[in-house]
């Protein structure tokens, strides 16, 4: 098998992601969401348990330029809290090396993603830990 076919196969096996980028609606407001720093999702006080319902949300949240996330739907906007990350990379796939390595990373919502300037890798320092993040 081509060594990149592997990869491939990961990202094209998803089920495609709603349009958000499109979709503009006013702000509905908050909702009583936190993604903790875990990784885990919680509402209302109580541990979000449904894998298949933080997917769903986690397939509309979006980051936007004034550093809030949102969950968003064509007609509603809420606003939820993030402790540190909304996901988390829980598996990585490296394929090949060299100029032509290709390195795809899955998340803690079954989702992966591909290395490269749609989806870059940012490692920052923790100012008490020192440890890279």
């Amino acid at each position: 098998m081509d060594p990149l076919k592997q990869i491939e196969n990961l990202l094209s096996d998803q089920p495609a992601q709603p349009p958000i980028e499109r979709w503009q609606p006013e702000l509905s407001g908050d909702i009583d969401i936190v993604i903790r720093r875990d990784g885990s999702w919680y509402h209302e006080g109580d541990l979000m348990q449904r894998h298949a319902l933080v997917k769903l949300f986690a397939s509309i949240l979006r980051r936007e330029a004034d550093g809030e996330y949102y969950l968003v739907t064509p007609v509603e906007k809420w606003r939820l809290q993030v402790e540190d990350l909304p996901l988390q990379v829980v598996d990585m796939e490296v394929e090949a090396s060299g100029a032509e390595q290709v390195l795809a990373f899955k998340t803690n919502t079954d989702r992966w993603y591909r290395l490269g300037a749609e989806h870059p890798l940012d490692v920052a320092t923790d100012p008490q830990t020192g440890e890279p993040a």
